[in-house]
């Protein structure tokens, strides 16, 4: 591999250099032939080669373990339709699980206030918070308010109950949170675009920070039941540093009619393409 440079946009619009494989012609040489360089120029393309080819190293806590902490969000609209963040951007439906999701109930579970599950929670258009301490992974979302209190210590996953958010277990690989997730149940979706699963469901989430303000998110979603093998998503996940930014307090109150009246949608950040915004008539159901 011959590592040479390029320039992506980094944190406030700084160029960050990157590394990809270059082949002979893109070099500038013929195959074969010499590659041309000036020899003023082999000292700084040396460095920036080294800066090119350095992966980025999370800071640290204090037991030494990769810094997730912070407040984090999605900038995509997967809670409509994963499939926006799968791979091929298809979902392996078995014939069988197909027809049974075209014959199921036509209510988003969120409509009547249930908790989204997982992975529907890390896509969720609201921010959530990452906090530390030894043996122990927490995510706080505002999103009603959901919590997931994690060990990174290893045991069996527990059995004969369901959650909505399943039963969680994590571990380290390298500088990767892995969260291994069974016990979900069959009463979420993993998009309002009645994308289903079964009791069988068994996600395995992948958290790497990849950069001051950055996490690449990824999960394996696997369901012998309903698909025809295991197939993935990922996504990034912006990190909120807007002075003095918090989570609030977000509810779900079921109206009368059913219909799940929520607060207002947290705007997206300036620039975004997706502005997840919703606006109630006034003295109606909602935050004002």
């Amino acid at each position: 591999m011959r590592c040479t440079y390029r320039f992506s946009e980094g944190p406030g619009g700084a160029a960050l250099p990157g590394c990809r494989r270059a082949s002979a012609r893109r070099a500038g040489r013929k195959p074969g032939g010499r590659l041309k360089a000036w020899p003023h120029m082999l000292p700084l393309t040396f460095l920036l080669a080294g800066f090119a080819c350095a992966q980025y190293q999370a800071p640290r806590t204090a037991d030494g373990k990769p810094d997730l902490q912070g407040i984090w969000e999605p900038r995509n609209a997967a809670a409509f339709d994963v499939s926006e963040i799968a791979e091929g951007h298809e979902i392996p439906y078995l014939p069988a699980a197909l027809e049974r999701e075209q014959k199921a109930d036509r209510v988003d579970p969120i409509a009547h206030c249930g908790m989204p599950g997982v992975p529907r929670i890390s896509y969720m258009p609201f921010p959530f918070q990452i906090v530390q301490r030894p043996g122990v992974v927490v995510f706080l979302y505002e999103y009603l308010h959901n919590e997931r209190i994690i060990s990174t210590n290893p045991r069996p996953h527990l059995d004969g109950i369901d959650f909505y958010l399943g039963d969680s277990v994590a571990h380290w690989e390298g500088d990767t949170l892995v969260i291994d997730v069974t016990d979900l149940g069959d009463k979420t979706w993993l998009d309002s675009a009645r994308h289903t699963h079964s009791d069988a469901l068994h996600v395995v989430e992948r958290y790497t920070r990849t950069g001051p303000n950055t996490i690449t998110y990824e999960a394996t979603i696997d369901d012998p039941k309903t698909y025809s093998h295991a197939w993935k998503i990922k996504m990034p996940l912006h990190r909120n540093n807007e002075p003095g930014f918090e989570l609030r307090e977000q509810e779900c109150t079921e109206g009368d009619d059913g219909r799940a009246i929520h607060p207002l949608y947290r705007p997206a950040a300036n620039g975004d393409p997706l502005e997840f915004v919703r606006t109630y008539p006034s003295g109606k159901g909602g935050a004002q």
